[in-house]
Formats: C-alpha cells, structure tokens, sequence
C-alpha cells in the first residue's frame, strides 16, 4: 500500500549493464504501481544504453561519478529543480545517496549493505528508508543470499509500492534487429546458434587462447549442426586477441560503429567484438543457448529469455551464484574448476540447454508465431516462465523444470 501519491519518480542506478538489468523488474513494479507518473532515470555512462527505447520510463539522464566536484554539484541542482516526490537508489553508492538527498524527495528509500562502511554511515542521514541486506555475514554462515532482483524489490516495497518479481527486460531497435538478421544471413548462420560471450574472465595462468580454443572445438564437434557466435567487448579484447593469434581468424570490416567481424572454423563461428548495445543484444537474440561468465552478458541473455550456461569463479562460487544467477531463463551453473572439468561442464550445459529450448520452441510456435516475439522496438517480456522457488546454490539444471 502506498503512503501517498507519487507524482514523479527518480531512480538511481549508477554502475554497470548487468545490475541495470538486474533492476529492470523494480522499475516496472514502479511503472505498474504509478502508471500516470513521471519516471525518470538517473544511469551511468556505461549502463544508460540498456534503457534505450525503454516505454517504462519518461527520461533518462547520464551522471558520471568521474565528474568534478562542480559538474556533480551543477547536476544535483537540475535533479532538485525537477521537484520528485520519491527517489529510488538502488546502487549502494555515496554518490547515489547525497543525489537522492539533494532531490529534496520526500520519501528516499535505497539498498545498504552492511559491510560498505560509509555508504552504511552516510544512509541514516540521506535515506528516509533503507533496505539493509547483510551479504557478507550470510556468505560466512552459509546461509541462503538473495537475489539482487529480490534485493532491488525490497527498496520498492520499502517506499510503500507493490513490488512483484517479474521478467528482466530489454529493447532491441528495428534497426539492430535488421542489423543481425542480415549478417548471420551473409554468413549463412540463419539457423540454430549458441552464442559465446569472450570477456576477460576467460583467461588465467592454465587457461589461454589454446584452451578456449579448444573448449570451441569440443563444442562444435558436439554440436555438429550448430554454430557459434561469438562476442566480445573492448574491455575483453586480450581474451580476443589471445584467441585469434590461435584460431587464424579472419577479419571482416563491416562498415560502421567500429565493429569487428571474424570468422573461422570453416565458417561454423562468427567472432563480433566491440558492437553497439543494440547489436550485440540483436545478436545474442539470434541465438538458442548463451555460454557466458558472471558479467553482463549473462544478466542479457536473460533478459532475452535465452537459456545460459553461467560460469562462476571458483572463490566466490556460492555468494555470486546466488546473488547474480541467470533469472527466470532454464540455466546450468557451473563452478570455475580444474580447465578440464569446466570444459566439460560448459559442453555438457550446452547440449543439456539445446534439447530443452528444441522443446520449448516446437511448444511456443503452436501458440505464437517467431516474428511477433521479436516485434520492431518492442521490449523482450519473455512469457509463461515458471514463477516457482529456484534450485539450492549450484544445482540450477538445464533442463526447464528450474528456472532461477
């Protein structure tokens, strides 16, 4: 129940792709308990792409923690000025405090956690309700950690809305779907895909290109009538360079936004690095399975309902598995091993996720033709998920009985 009308809303998110998305199902909560009110979004330069064309909001405004004291302040006041009545930071950030403060928002409800010292002092003083959430202590007592969608829900009910666990989503433009489209068509991988999100994350001491080459090898070999996508971002272009140094990769201009297309293994894998938002989200869209590590990436291909095998580093497996797990996608976890095991486990996901999605496609083309999910501009709201408790940490399976 709502303590009073809501007028205009701002949110803060202030860090990276996956945890906007990770807020997605918040913001929507927000939308659907005020449907007349004014929605804005404060984001960050590196995460404002995933609202792009977004109809739950009215506004999307850019602040960069790197500014100066004097930009911070000159933006604050423009924020003040737009007179919100309520102000949501769902990053648990000093920045994100002292602008909801500085909205002069009546009610300012945000996330703590208890172990970031500051950002706990300064929180009393700046919020007029918190959600504290004691992460660490649970990771210690081995005791079951939240979601950060849940987390994020919790700021909402926090400032008296209704707040019900939903889908993450994301817009893909016309023109990017187009984009997609037309260059698997040029390359003649219109059909079954398995995308592959090459991030930094990849590469250790025991793992080089040779190794994620090979793991592409077992892949493809196992998969005999599929093809990879592979994509990676200008903060992976090590892991990248590392691989086309191995594989012999060609090189492909294709004219425009920097982009950079490869290919190899006989034409079966399409290497696309440094991509817009848009395409990279065209093409992941395009694919069947997604294999990824605990970034973005992950956090994107559910939100385009894409089944992941998600990879988690090894020392962090039971806080991040939890915290960060594929949402409401059929998913299969795997714990950052021994090279060999991992490889295993992500070929073993794959084939696992591919007989599962074969089943759900031959079930959702009798109700719903391919061409009206991937509507122009519309955002992806991926339907009948199943809405039931997730697995224990770790145990998340591939096949579509457990949604996470």
């Amino acid at each position: 129940m709502s303590r009073a009308p809501f007028g205009s809303v701002v949110v803060f998110r202030l860090d990276k792709i996956g945890d906007l998305l990770l807020s997605t199902p918040a913001i929507s909560s927000v939308r659907r308990s005020l449907p007349n009110a004014r929605l804005t979004l404060v984001a960050s330069p590196y995460n404002h792409v995933v609202a792009d064309g977004w109809d739950a909001l009215d506004e999307v405004r850019v602040f960069d923690r790197r500014w100066s004291w004097r930009e911070k302040t000159a933006f604050a006041g423009r924020i003040r000025a737009e007179r919100y009545d309520l102000a949501l930071v769902l990053s648990a950030m000093t920045d994100a405090y002292l602008l909801a403060f500085l909205s002069g928002a009546r009610v300012r409800a945000g996330v703590v956690y208890s172990r970031r010292v500051i950002q706990r002092a300064f929180a009393p003083l700046l919020l007029t309700d918190r959600s504290v959430f004691h992460i660490d202590e649970a990771v210690k007592r081995r005791a079951a950690i939240p979601h950060e969608v849940e987390q994020m829900l919790e700021v909402v009910r926090a400032a008296g809305l209704a707040a019900e666990p939903g889908p993450l989503e994301v817009t893909i433009a016309a023109e990017d779907r187009k984009w997609a489209q037309a260059l698997l068509h040029r390359h003649g991988l219109a059909g079954s895909l398995v995308g592959f999100h090459l991030s930094a994350g990849w590469l250790r001491d025991d793992v080089t290109g040779a190794a994620i080459r090979g793991l592409l090898d077992e892949l493809l070999t196992a998969v005999p009538d599929r093809a990879v996508v592979l994509t990676y971002g200008e903060a992976d272009r090590r892991a990248a360079s590392a691989l086309a140094d191995c594989a012999g990769l060609g090189h492909e201009p294709d004219g425009g936004a920097g982009d950079e297309v490869r290919t190899g293994w006989g034409g079966r894998v399409l290497v696309a690095g440094d991509l817009s938002f848009g395409r990279w989200a065209a093409l992941l869209s395009a694919c069947h399975v997604v294999v990824t590590r605990d970034t973005g990436s992950l956090h994107l291909a559910a939100a385009l309902g894409r089944p992941v095998v998600a990879v988690y580093e090894g020392p962090t497996f039971s806080h991040c598995s939890q915290q960060w797990a594929p949402w409401r996608v059929p998913c299969r976890i795997v714990k950052d091993a021994a090279w060999s095991t991992t490889r295993a486990e992500v070929v073993a996901g794959v084939l696992e996720l591919l007989g599962s999605a074969t089943q759900n496609e031959q079930r959702e083309a009798k109700a719903m033709p391919r061409a009206n999910i991937l509507g122009g501009g519309q955002a992806f709201r991926p339907a009948g998920r199943l809405r039931g408790p997730g697995p224990a940490p770790g145990s998340c399976s591939a096949a579509a009985r457990w949604f996470c």
